[in-house]
């Protein structure tokens, strides 16, 4: 039978005899799909690091700054859960393609219902997270959009020969933005 035709019997009639062998594909290929995060978070994680004893860039003057730096890396998280996705069906679809139905060692079913909920939980984790994510990124964007429309005012203000002073302290406290102008502050 070629791999084609194996995958879409194998997927179409799911074989309850089958059940420990799609069980431990599923844990290969949650394997993979969770060092690739791993490996994702230490390679972040030593960047970091690095950072620390590098120059620090000067600040931008755009509008929305923080929020462009929040988006740039939850967008980065975004693609590594995407990466692990797609890792994780990659895996399956070859395991499911080309590996052996037959090698597993026998075992209790309630073993085989443990590792399954753990695989279930750790999917759920995941898409959980990446839910978690894209909403986080959306409300990221709309906060971008209202500071450019802060920024816009501001720079009308100037134009209208107001004096525009950002960062202001006063106190223990911090006005983001202080206009001064022949109408008063």
């Amino acid at each position: 039978m070629e791999p084609a035709a194996r995958l879409a019997y194998a997927v179409c009639s799911m074989e309850l005899s089958s059940l420990p062998s799609y069980i431990f594909f599923i844990a290969v290929a949650l394997t993979v799909s969770v060092s690739y995060l791993a490996l994702a978070a230490v390679v972040v994680a030593t960047q970091g690091l690095v950072g620390r004893f590098r120059r620090a860039r000067p600040v931008s003057r755009r509008p929305g700054e923080i929020v462009h730096q929040a988006l740039k890396i939850t967008g980065r998280r975004w693609d590594e859960y995407r990466t692990a996705a797609l890792l994780f069906v990659t895996s399956i679809l070859l395991l499911l393609m080309f590996g052996r139905y037959d090698w597993w060692a026998d075992m209790s079913v309630s073993l085989y219902a443990a590792i399954a909920a753990a695989q279930l939980f750790i999917l759920c984790f995941g898409l959980v997270k990446m839910v978690q994510l894209a909403r986080y990124q959306i409300r990221l964007a709309t906060l971008l959009d209202t500071h450019s429309a802060v920024a816009q005012r501001l720079v009308e203000a100037q134009l209208r020969g107001n004096r525009v002073y950002h960062s202001v302290p006063i106190g223990q406290t911090i006005i983001d933005n202080l206009i001064v102008g022949s109408n008063g502050v």
